[in-house]
């Protein structure tokens, strides 16, 4: 940088004599057409790079449809015709979230329609749109491959008593087969093992001080007319329990937190472990018999502190302690007996 009051003046000086006559028509437009090209290569780069999945995604739809077109009406009339339910779940950067379920309405060569069987809110009629979701079913072979899963993206979404009851999609690029989760699930049969204690969000600030909403009950009697929780299968992400809701008893929507306290039998060491935990209710199915099932994803695990104080701490994908656990469990439960043997 030029400081020096004489060498600034002897610049300027410099520069006004330079471009005294100006310049010509022709070297400005040959200039600007220049940087014009340049700027807009720099864009399209950035819309491709920006835009590169979606881009993709509409290319190989394009091309499966013209190449594999029988095929894939196949399996649309199989999933169509033997109504599978859809188990629909909004793309994230590291894990999917959980919407709800469907079943395929219609399939035609540009959209497919999915009629949701599950509650969804319809705040999510905004944020739906022009997003990516994954859609598992029930496995099948189709020509030779075994296929269970499709990505697509939503085109609009259809309200109706106040909540999403339908969804319009682009046809899917292609019919896969993935893993649909990725925690294994440990399916509870003795009800005994694994027992639970719920509050709902309302409770969240003072659920020490007070009763849970829902918990597990030994004796029957009591069970009938006590809002009571049973624990159907757990993962060291989620939690699906079976609750039996009374005249008293809250009700829950999805994207709702709740307070989990679970006691796991630990059959080795002849003792329960203890998990204080908040989850976020992801989905609701309501299999009759006046029972609710709630699918929990596991949020943060707590700690307490104080009396009537809890340190929680995120979780991310899965609560390690629980993990430990859960596989100790499942080895032993694969072991062979001595009977066996």
């Amino acid at each position: 940088m030029i400081r020096d009051p004489l060498a600034q003046e002897w610049f300027f000086r410099e520069i006004q004599r330079a471009f005294r006559e100006g310049v010509s028509q022709e070297v400005l437009l040959r200039v600007l057409s220049r940087y014009a090209v340049i700027g807009s290569l720099i864009i399209a780069g950035f819309a491709l790079w920006r835009y590169r999945e979606v881009l993709s995604f509409h290319l190989l739809r394009i091309w499966n449809s013209w190449r594999h077109g029988k095929i894939r009406k196949r399996i649309a009339a199989h999933l169509i015709g033997n109504k599978l339910e859809v188990g629909l779940y909004l793309a994230g950067g590291r894990t999917r979230q959980y919407l709800g379920t469907g079943v395929i309405t219609a399939f035609g060569s540009g959209s497919v329609n999915i009629y949701i069987t599950s509650e969804m809110p319809a705040s999510l009629r905004r944020t739906l749109p022009r997003r990516k979701i994954y859609c598992f079913f029930r496995p099948f072979r189709a020509a030779g491959k075994r296929v269970n899963s499709f990505s697509t993206y939503i085109q609009r979404v259809v309200l109706a008593e106040g909540r999403v009851r339908a969804i319009r999609a682009y046809v899917p690029d292609d019919f896969t087969s993935v893993p649909r989760r990725k925690h294994v699930r440990l399916r509870i049969r003795n009800s005994k093992a694994v027992r639970v204690k719920l509050w709902s969000e309302n409770k969240k600030s003072r659920f020490w001080v007070t009763a849970p909403d829902f918990e597990t009950m030994d004796d029957a009697e009591t069970a009938s007319w006590k809002a009571t929780a049973r624990v159907l299968d757990i993962s060291p992400g989620g939690i699906k329990v079976q609750i039996r809701p009374q005249r008293t008893s809250p009700g829950f929507r999805v994207s709702e937190e709740v307070v989990l306290d679970l006691l796991i039998l630990d059959k080795a060491n002849k003792s329960f472990n203890s998990f204080l935990l908040l989850g976020v209710v992801r989905n609701i199915m309501r299999p009759g018999g006046g029972l609710v099932s709630l699918g929990i994803q596991f949020r943060a695990l707590g700690e307490r502190v104080a009396s009537r104080s809890v340190d929680w701490q995120l979780v991310g994908d899965e609560v390690v302690p629980l993990q430990q656990l859960l596989e100790r469990m499942r080895v032993k439960a694969d072991a062979p007996s001595d009977a066996s043997r």
